[in-house]
């Protein structure tokens, strides 16, 4: 994947050119082996990027994250599972929001499936 990094100089925005990011199979979280899975990380001064690319048939175990997190669906259909046991469907485009140490598992992807990560600060 390449990634350009837009940053703010004193004469105005600049486009920099960052190069390249090999994905990296997830093999395993929380414990569960995982197949599948493939995960494109960046961290920046504000938080960590993801890409995370879902094959058909794959899923990502009750997990969650200690940052608050938006999750843009670029592609894909399947289901978000809540800790309470409640199911949201999803088929791209469509937007989650997820608060820090908010439990949820991705799963039932019925075609292959590509998740836009922002990982943030929670705002105080």
């Amino acid at each position: 994947m390449k990634i350009d990094e837009i940053v703010f100089e004193a004469a105005g925005a600049v486009a920099v050119e960052a190069g390249d990011a090999d994905a990296a199979p997830l093999s395993e979280l929380e414990g569960t082996r995982l197949e599948g899975v493939r995960v494109w990380q960046r961290e920046t001064p504000w938080g960590r990027l993801e890409l995370v690319e879902l094959e058909a048939g794959s899923s990502l175990p009750l997990h969650s994250v200690d940052r608050a997190a938006i999750c843009q669906v670029v592609r894909g259909r399947g289901r978000v599972g809540l800790a309470d046991g409640r199911e949201l469907p999803f088929e791209a485009p469509h937007l989650f929001t997820f608060a820090a140490g908010a439990v949820h598992s991705w799963h039932s992807i019925e075609q292959p499936t590509l998740i836009s990560v922002c990982v943030v600060d929670e705002p105080e």
